[in-house]
């Protein structure tokens, strides 16, 4: 893969010094950056900064063409490194043709960028920002996978208002993707619950307007997005199992004991094989039970922005707050039949012997196992309904000072729960989950105190503050060079998962810590 990365770099090189290459009439465009992140505690995006890190590039070539004066046609593909996102794979970024039959009235269908905030759709046109990193509390960079396009229809335009300046507008219908290894699904498994987690997303629609004040440099605008998903992962099914046998043992009037939650499956099995006399098909282990699928629904995902950005000669100043709200809940339905296909297979043998010895039939069971009991089983290990209120602000100002030399710097605030900034609710829900989650725990192998010191989350993770300065260098006409400084304090955007106290981190993650960063990046 690094000899790829050189070869493309002096590919790009020998392209640069025509700057804009055309070729039959195609217009071809492309870049390539390298970045370093180094964090003084923490890891963030995904990847190992602490430790420093160069998993942190980017690299795409686009094409356009104008087959009339009023169609247009173009293409991107795109590649990146975040830590464990991207990995260097190759997608298909934006494909869309775009039909503009009036100023006011224009129509694009395919993979179209989606107009979300100020900055979302030249998110990847390093070129043209000054910082490095876009601010998270506003422009999550783990998202970016899901966020950038959206696969439709839409229409644009532009509407002259007079006195009042005029209104720039679009509007989308169609479907977001979710990689089942990108930002969002590095979240769902991030859990150590879900595994081998699959994305279907549901009708996407998106709306901005953005207007053009009377007011020379200065607009204000703002954006809708809402969508939906279905999440279908692995849980081993000794884990559901293990959440219901108590629950299961107690319905049989106390005959099978359950002395401890970490023995209680495999001491069922165990009581079970005895009690069929060697019945065979009866699994001894919980590794001798296959997994089972269940389903995280997502009905109603909703994305407000606001944005104002004023520019005046070389000055540049900007603003925007951003509103998530997302719930997810197990498809009980779904789960429970699931449950009892698997039930079928690892008891339907033995329950007959039960039922002679007086401790209930096999339908007895399946009638305990209700989806009432299943979601509150999932929520015992803390798979239960959730319902994020995300919010996030930034303000930021960048002046250029000479041809090759600008200078920013922007504070940017993101929380988890909109209610509760200080994330006290959000770390006492944790303690309070302990009584059942510790069941987990011990399920695998781990005692009360290593669970309660890594699953546990501190206050700090649900929420975000950092204070960037940018300093950006213009090589010349094709490179640019960028510093940057991050003083961080939270760490809400960053994957709890990989700042857990560990053998070589025993403390686990801080609340105060900085980020340095640095980017090299050729354009065309």
């Amino acid at each position: 893969m690094k000899k790829h990365i050189f070869l493309t770099i002096i590919f790009l090189s020998y392209l640069g010094n025509a700057w804009a290459i055309e070729f039959g009439g195609v217009d071809i465009h492309g870049f390539i950056s390298q970045g370093y992140l180094k964090s003084t505690s923490n890891n963030y995006l995904n990847a190992k900064t602490s430790e420093g890190s160069y998993d942190f590039s980017e690299r795409g070539v686009n094409f356009s063409t104008e087959l009339t004066d009023t169609l247009h046609l173009g293409i991107q593909i795109y590649g990146r490194d975040l830590g464990d996102i991207g990995n260097d794979d190759i997608v298909l970024d934006w494909a869309f043709a775009d039909y503009h039959w009036k100023d006011w009235l224009g129509f694009r269908v395919g993979r179209i960028r989606l107009p979300m905030g100020l900055y979302n759709e030249t998110r990847d046109m390093d070129m043209l920002r000054t910082n490095i990193l876009l601010p998270q509390g506003v422009y999550q960079e783990t998202w970016r996978d899901t966020t950038s396009a959206i696969t439709g229809v839409g229409i644009y335009g532009e509407i002259p208002a007079g006195f009042l300046g005029s209104f720039d507008y679009s509007a989308q219908v169609g479907r977001v993707s979710i990689e089942d290894d990108g930002g969002i699904g590095k979240i769902m498994e991030d859990t150590g619950i879900l595994v081998d987690s699959h994305f279907d997303t549901h009708h996407t629609w998106n709306t901005s307007v953005l207007w053009n004040t009377p007011v020379p440099g200065l607009r204000i605008g703002g954006s809708f997005v809402e969508s939906g998903f279905d999440a279908t992962a692995e849980l081993p099914f000794g884990d559901i199992r293990t959440a219901m046998v108590q629950e299961i043992a107690n319905s049989f009037g106390g005959l099978i004991t359950v002395p401890d939650y970490m023995d209680t499956v495999n001491e069922l099995l165990e009581a079970l094989e005895q009690l069929a006399f060697g019945v065979s098909g009866v699994p001894t282990s919980l590794d001798d039970i296959d997994p089972i699928n269940m389903v995280l629904t997502s009905e109603n995902i909703n994305i407000y922005t606001l944005s104002a950005e004023f520019t005046f000669g070389n000055l540049t100043i900007a603003a925007e707050y951003d509103r998530k709200r997302i719930n997810i809940q197990p498809n009980a339905t779904q789960l429970r039949s699931e449950v009892l296909f698997e039930m079928d297979e690892a008891f339907e043998s033995v329950y007959p012997v039960l039922g002679a010895w007086g401790l209930g039939s096999y339908n007895d069971l399946k009638n305990i196992v209700t989806e009432e009991l299943l979601l509150e089983a999932f929520a015992d290990m803390g798979v239960g309904n959730l319902n994020l209120d995300m919010a996030g602000y930034y303000w930021s100002i960048s002046y250029r000072f000479t041809d090759w030399f600008e200078l920013g710097f922007y504070y940017t605030q993101g929380h988890q729960d909109d209610g509760d900034k200080g994330g006290g609710t959000f770390h006492e829900s944790e303690i309070q989950a302990w009584p059942e989650a510790h069941k987990v725990a011990q399920m695998l192998d781990w005692t009360d105190e290593e669970y309660e010191d890594y699953h546990i989350q501190p206050a700090h993770h649900a929420y975000y503050k950092d204070k960037a300065l940018s300093l950006r260098f213009d090589v010349n006409e094709y490179w640019t060079l960028k510093l940057e400084h991050h003083w961080n304090y939270g760490l809400f955007v960053a994957p709890a998962v990989k700042n857990m106290p560990t053998d070589d981190n025993i403390e686990g993650s801080v609340e105060r810590w900085n980020m340095f960063a640095a980017k090299a990046t050729f354009n065309f």
